[in-house]
C-alpha cells in the first residue's frame, strides 16, 4: 500500500488487516463477519476501519490528479501584434474570456487567480 509514511502505527496494522480481508473476500467470499470472528475483531469496529482505508483510498488514488492542477501559462506577443483574446477554461468549470487590449502581466495575475 503505498503513501503509509503518513499513517499512524494503528492504522498500519488495521489497513493490512483490511486488505487481507479483502483479498480473502475476493478469493473466498469470505463475509466480514466471519472474517471479524477469525481475526478477533469487533464488526462495527472493521466497518469504521474499512470505511477510513476507503477513504485513504481514494486520496492516494486523487491524488495524481490534484498535483496537475495547473500548468503555467506562458504568452509572448510579437512587438506590433494585434490585440490579444484568448479563452481560458479551467478544470474546475471557471472560464476566463480576454479581448482587447490587455496587459500580459494582468493576464498572468487573473490566470493564476490573484
Amino acid at each position: 500500500m503505498s503513501n503509509s509514511k503518513a499513517r499512524t502505527p494503528r492504522a498500519e496494522v488495521m489497513f493490512a488487516c483490511i486488505e487481507k480481508y479483502l483479498a480473502a473476500k475476493t478469493q473466498d467470499g469470505l463475509s466480514q463477519k466471519a472474517f471479524c470472528g477469525q481475526e478477533g475483531l469487533a464488526i462495527t469496529t472493521f466497518q469504521n476501519w474499512l470505511q477510513k482505508y476507503r477513504a485513504h483510498q481514494r486520496q492516494v488514488e486523487t491524488a495524481p490528479v490534484l498535483a496537475k492542477r495547473f500548468i503555467p501559462l506562458h504568452v509572448q506577443a510579437p512587438p506590433n501584434a494585434p490585440p490579444l483574446s484568448c479563452r481560458l477554461e479551467f478544470p474546475n468549470g471557471v472560464i476566463l474570456c480576454v479581448s482587447g487590449a490587455v496587459a500580459l502581466e494582468r493576464l498572468f495575475h487573473l490566470a493564476a487567480g490573484r
